[in-house]
């Protein structure tokens, strides 16, 4: 029987949708202002290569973490998971998670010259940090489902501040290596231990082989999309870090530095997803599982509802973040970085295709619709596998970038055909009116850039106001019930 404290009721999901929303939000606008402080800093004192080298490194463990299967959803979208159940997923997580070490001993064994001392304890450290990951996996989880967003973000915040501050201080003393491994490890240390103390849940050993093998089984659903995700989001990297060492068009003393280039610019494509529509993404699954158990129309009127503010949130950060490249850039990296402004703006169908793909995957994954998911991304994959290596071979990190755009969108594509499907409502008509108003506005600045040969915080002034305007003003116009209708949702639950 489903407990009273996790029990969907018609008049709380709201007022949980909305505070988890806030809570997330805060927590990443919180990271993303004081990311933005550590990125001033960092950029000008830890030279790009070593940017590449962590980059790479991340590539790497996540292919030695390859056998982890992801048991998140059979915990949160589970209506009333049993001690047995959260045991075995507990015992599995780790037991999968134990197997990266060994293969990075034997590989470093066998192949020692595979990558620099440097590569290897980076890939060490980062494999460290998915350990503890997977140590408070089932905690994470259990606050997830609960819509405890409130815990998550005190958790972010902490660990925000402490990495900023080690990070920063390392850097300074010349540890440059050490201060991007530091930022990168601090947020799975923090919110692993607070997530013990805050979800009160204690492995115990409880163990059910049925309910093993059927977790497996789903799990390895899910490992095969994956699988192939680790293809549509990661080779890319590897490929820009690899290949471009044998280009000496690139005129780079390695691919660490052209990876440097190239990952700031894709983390920068990511932001628009993190930060503007963070707190959608963050708490879409459990709201789906969530809307599904109250009735198909409820869960009908949650998509639609959340799809039509991540379009607005979504066009309007993706054309300020595409107009105004290059006067950020100067202004948050300096001039050094540069060579990522074209990077990103061929990554501009990414931007935007992302969020929504993130959207519909989770709606199909709250329903247990994950082999239509698991489809899309072996499209995904394809198109990767066909186009990246030819693209980064003849064109460097800029071909990288072109693949990844038409990638995702292939893919939101395809996921959205699997929503309409099962919701039988379809949504594009959601897109049509954002999408359009940010397409002018590309245009009228792409017309305008001579003229606006101010200084970067200026321009950046003027083209940021220009879009709020814009965007307010054709809401207003437009799409004034529907903004009235998501604001008073916000205000009856707050």
């Amino acid at each position: 029987m489903t407990s009273t404290a996790d029990a969907p009721q018609p008049r709380s999901l709201p007022r949980l949708a909305v505070q988890s929303a806030l809570y997330a939000g805060a927590s990443q606008y919180l990271v993303f202002g004081v990311g933005i402080v550590k990125a001033i800093v960092l950029a000008r004192l830890v030279p790009p290569e070593y940017f590449g080298l962590v980059a790479l490194a991340t590539v790497w463990t996540s292919y030695l973490t390859v056998f982890r299967f992801d048991l998140r959803t059979v915990v949160v979208s589970e209506k009333d998971p049993a001690p047995v159940t959260l045991s075995v997923q507990f015992i599995l997580d780790n037991s999968l998670m134990a197997v990266g070490f060994v293969l990075a001993a034997a590989i470093n064994y066998v192949l020692p010259r595979l990558g620099t001392p440097e590569l290897w304890i980076a890939i060490y450290v980062l494999l460290a940090s998915r350990l503890i990951d997977s140590l408070s996996s089932t905690p994470q989880y259990l606050l997830e489902r609960q819509l405890r967003q409130d815990v998550i973000a005190r958790l972010t915040g902490i660990a925000t501040f402490l990495g900023f501050g080690l990070a920063i201080a390392l850097a300074w003393r010349g540890q440059y290596l050490a201060a991007l491994l530091a930022d990168a490890v601090i947020p799975f240390l923090v919110l692993g231990i607070g997530s013990w103390f805050a979800a009160g849940w204690r492995p115990s050993r409880l163990w059910d082989t049925t309910v093993a093998r059927d977790m497996i089984a789903y799990g390895y659903t899910l490992w095969t999309a994956g699988l192939l995700g680790k293809i549509i989001f990661e080779l890319d990297d590897w490929l820009v870090g690899t290949i471009t060492r044998t280009r000496p068009q690139e005129h780079l003393s390695s691919g660490l530095r052209a990876e440097g280039f190239y990952s700031r610019a894709y983390n920068t494509a990511k932001m628009p997803m993190d930060v503007f529509a963070g707190m959608i993404g963050r708490i879409g699954l459990p709201l789906y599982a969530k809307g599904e158990a109250l009735g198909r129309e409820m869960l009908i009127a949650t998509y639609r509802r959340t799809t039509w503010l991540l379009a607005r949130l979504i066009f309007f950060s993706s054309t300020v973040a595409f107009i105004a490249t290059e006067e950020v850039t100067r202004i948050l990296l300096g001039s050094t970085w540069l060579p990522m402004v074209p990077l990103f703006r061929l990554m501009f169908l990414f931007v935007l295709g992302r969020p929504f793909f993130q959207n519909s995957s989770q709606l199909l994954l709250a329903t247990r619709h994950e082999k239509e998911m698991r489809r899309t991304v072996a499209v995904q994959a394809v198109v990767m596998l066909l186009a990246g290596p030819p693209a980064v071979l003849y064109f460097g990190a800029a071909g990288a970038s072109v693949v990844v755009s038409v990638m995702m969108i292939v893919g939101s594509v395809a996921s959205e055909q699997y929503v309409i499907r099962f919701l039988g409502v379809p949504v594009w008509h959601t897109y049509i009116l954002p999408g359009l108003l940010s397409l002018a506005l590309v245009l009228i600045f792409w017309a305008l850039g001579p003229a606006l040969n101010y200084h970067p915080i200026v321009t950046l002034g003027i083209k940021g106001a220009a879009c709020v305007a814009a965007f307010v003003a054709v809401t207003l116009l437009a799409e004034r019930r529907e903004a009235e209708a998501a604001f008073a949702t916000i205000r009856e639950n707050l």
